[in-house]
């Protein structure tokens, strides 16, 4: 869960760049959802989340 001296940017400075031919996409995929999910935002990428 995100503490309150984080900035939501501070959670994905190593989720690597997807490149265009989608040969890292499994890795960019997993850190991204990590990442997601460590800011506590991973309900809203399951659409488990309600929208405001």
């Amino acid at each position: 869960m995100s503490t309150p001296t984080s900035k939501l940017s501070d959670y994905f400075l190593r989720v690597p760049k997807c490149e265009a031919d989608g040969t890292n996409w499994n890795i960019y995929k997993s850190r991204f959802i990590y990442a997601a999910d460590t800011a506590g935002l991973k309900e809203h990428l399951d659409a488990t989340q309600v929208a405001p």
